[in-house]
C-alpha cells in the first residue's frame, strides 16, 4: 500500500490527501516524536522505528501495527524518561 491511502471496506483503496484526515490536537503523532527523538534514522516508518527497538512484526495488519506502535512510545518514553505520553509532546 503507497504513502496518503486508506482503506475504505468494500470499495478498495482510496487516496487521501495527509491534511484530509483530522488528527486531535494532543496526538502523539509516533513518526513525528521519534524524528526529534532519533533523527539519525534512516527515515521514521513504523517499520524502520520497529526495528530500531529490535521488534520484528508483521507490518500492514492492524493488530501487529498497533502492537509495535505501542512498543515504538514506549521505547521513546524510556529514552527520554517520560512518565507519560504527554510528556513527548
Amino acid at each position: 500500500m503507497g504513502k496518503n491511502v486508506l482503506n475504505a471496506p468494500g470499495s478498495g483503496r482510496l487516496p487521501v490527501p495527509p491534511a484530509a484526515v483530522p488528527v486531535p490536537e494532543n496526538s502523539v503523532l509516533t513518526y513525528r516524536v521519534a524524528e526529534r527523538i532519533w533523527p539519525d534514522l534512516p527515515d521514521h516508518r513504523l517499520n524502520t522505528l520497529a526495528a530500531h527497538i529490535g521488534h520484528e512484526f508483521h507490518h500492514h495488519h492492524a493488530q501487529a501495527d498497533a502492537e509495535v506502535a505501542g512498543r515504538v512510545l514506549l521505547a521513546m518514553m524510556k529514552q527520554v524518561s517520560a512518565y507519560t505520553p504527554a510528556e513527548l509532546l
